[in-house]
């Protein structure tokens, strides 16, 4: 079976953050990685542990404000590293938000029709609208089939990574158009996810970073979808 590594950044969410961690242990996830970005009383992972019967690796991150994609490639890089020394050939990588809701068997669903394409990022439609599966191979602005920015899966032996010139919101759909150039983008019917906060950090500094962040992504690919 190919391993199954999630990755979780979190920021002052401690009981939504120990709800996700149960989802995915029920689901048998192989290793939990949590970035910690700033918590404050910040995540300790022998409080995790006693919380949710878990073990898990927690990375604490101090930037403000987050920088999003480099969490993302923290991660990555630790699961590739860890990947390498037990000589797996092929792994996943499970991206989720601190406040996602996963439904049940979601885990084995996703990664089981990932490994059945070419797809490079697999996800369930995150609007419920799907009727068949779909496999994108190139990049689109149909806002209503993109990546779930909040629950997907990588192929991790293709080493995708994050742009870090983008730090909040863009960078999930230059994710998406990086995959579909890498295999694709599959997104499944059925089993969708919930982001319980979604956009509720996105004022202030983020919202203007987000700014940013769309002319930085129209500079780069030389078009925005929105």
């Amino acid at each position: 079976m190919v391993a199954r590594y999630a990755v979780i950044p979190t920021h002052n969410r401690p009981d939504q953050l120990i709800t996700l961690v149960k989802m995915l242990d029920a689901q048998g996830c192989d290793h939990i990685i949590i970035i910690d970005n700033a918590s404050d009383p910040p995540i300790g992972k022998l409080w995790l542990q006693v919380q949710t019967g878990r073990s898990t690796q927690v990375i604490r991150d101090d930037e403000q404000p987050p920088h999003l994609y480099r969490m993302w490639n923290r991660g990555f890089a630790l699961v590739e590293m860890t990947a390498r020394i037990m000589r797996e050939d092929e792994w996943h990588v499970v991206v989720l938000n601190d406040d996602t809701k996963l439904p049940n068997g979601w885990l084995d669903y996703v990664t089981a029709g990932m490994r059945q394409t070419s797809a490079a990022v697999t996800c369930t439609d995150p609007y419920g609208t799907l009727q068949q599966a779909l496999l994108k191979t190139q990049p689109d602005g149909n806002i209503q089939t993109r990546m779930c920015p909040w629950a997907f899966v990588v192929r991790g032996e293709l080493g995708l990574r994050a742009d870090e010139s983008l730090r909040w919101w863009w960078g999930d759909t230059d994710f998406d158009w990086q995959a579909c150039n890498a295999g694709g983008v599959l997104l499944l019917p059925g089993y969708t996810t919930r982001n319980t906060g979604a956009n509720s950090t996105t004022h202030g500094a983020l919202a203007e970073q987000a700014g940013r962040d769309g002319l930085t992504f129209q500079q780069k690919w030389g078009w925005r979808p929105w």
